[in-house]
């Protein structure tokens, strides 16, 4: 395609964006793919998943498009300008196309002659591995916007090879938003104290929405994260572990860090619960007791009721909400609670956490 026949491309796509007055989400793959990778995106597309219903329901997104992988660097600046402000799902293995090399993964290693991934807190695999990582549009997110006044996510679903992506597009659409999944195959091939085995399993049925929050699907955390109760007085780690995400209306109409927070990222803590599980049933009381010497913690009245819970909470324990350098404090607090083998950590307003404690199983 010439240069001028790209600029009128990207011109019409521009304009077709401010007619329709909505952020596409484009569901990706390279047309040269393999027929497992460009089958499992067809499939995504006509499926949908949690997240991409949530963008729909909060963000004014469209329904699920199959589209070709985007152009990896466009020289066009209206191109590239064009591709950053829709929501995308790229499937692929490094080697299915140079937008799906370009975007591989910011904290995913993929050697696919060795059908080896390596991700930090999980370890290393080798054969039929697949991997979700969600973040902010990496050509939104560049020196081709001075700004915008709104965000949008990339959804990429890599793996060593087109059955490990066609594999984590399925666990996608069933939830998963950031994580790894093993084919029946794969075996760890090394081991380290930062280890801890990928699970694809979802977190129990969560309420689809409360209030303007609807349900975004599950991140899975990593070893650290899964450590940090034994710091916090739990005799053993967790035996499952969810960090749940919601979506608010509007909270990606900005370009500032907020959009991270409260984003779909798999460590943003905005509107998010993380979920801990454990075995030995006494494990939450003590996290519950350690976690009250923490900084700024302090006990709070239990919000209102609003349907029959097996388990009423009388009191929370609240921790100020995080902020870094690069993202705000935003407002809220981080209510804990114990709840029969479960301790949650929610950033949720109350009337979410309330009908998210009665959701959770217990005995």
């Amino acid at each position: 395609m010439t240069r001028r026949l790209r600029s009128a491309a990207a011109l019409l796509a521009l304009l077709a964006f401010s007619a329709r007055g909505e952020r596409r989400v484009l569901v990706c793959a390279d047309p040269a793919a393999s027929p497992e990778t460009r089958a499992a995106a067809d499939a995504l597309a006509a499926r949908g998943a949690p997240l991409l219903r949530a963008l729909a329901a909060t963000q004014g997104a469209g329904t699920p498009e199959r589209a070709a992988a985007p152009e990896a660097e466009p020289a066009d600046r209206g191109a590239w300008r064009a591709q950053g402000l829709d929501h995308i799902v790229l499937l692929g293995t490094p080697e299915e196309g140079a937008a799906a090399a370009r975007t591989a993964g910011t904290t995913y290693g993929i050697d696919a002659r060795r059908k080896e991934l390596f991700r930090l807190g999980l370890g290393r695999f080798r054969g039929d591995a697949g991997f979700v990582e969600t973040r902010m549009n990496p050509w939104l997110w560049s020196d081709r916007f001075d700004d915008n006044p709104f965000s949008t996510v990339l959804v990429r679903i890599g793996g060593t090879t087109p059955r490990g992506v066609a594999l984590a597009a399925e666990t996608f659409a069933a939830g998963m938003n950031n994580g790894v999944v093993l084919g029946p195959g794969a075996r760890r091939i090394e081991t380290s104290i930062l280890d801890r085995d990928p699970s694809a399993d979802p977190p129990p049925a969560l309420p689809e929405a409360v209030g303007d929050l609807v349900f975004a699907g599950w991140s899975q955390p990593t070893e650290a994260e899964a450590r940090a109760f034994l710091d916090w007085g739990a005799t053993a780690q967790p035996v499952a572990l969810w960090r749940a995400k919601y979506l608010a209306t509007g909270a990606l109409e900005t370009g500032s860090g907020a959009a991270w927070t409260l984003g779909p990222s798999a460590l943003a803590w905005g509107n998010a619960a993380l979920l801990a599980r454990f075995a030995d049933p006494a494990d939450p009381g003590r996290v519950l007791a350690a976690l009250r010497s923490a900084p700024g913690a302090k006990e709070s009245a239990a919000p209102p009721v609003l349907r029959p819970s097996p388990v009423t909470r009388r009191s929370l324990l609240v921790l100020p909400m995080p902020a870094d350098e690069n993202n705000p404090a935003l407002p809220g607090d981080v209510a804990v609670w114990a709840q029969g083998p479960w301790v949650v950590l929610s950033t949720l307003p109350a009337a979410a956490n309330d009908a998210l404690s009665a959701a959770l199983p217990t005995p």
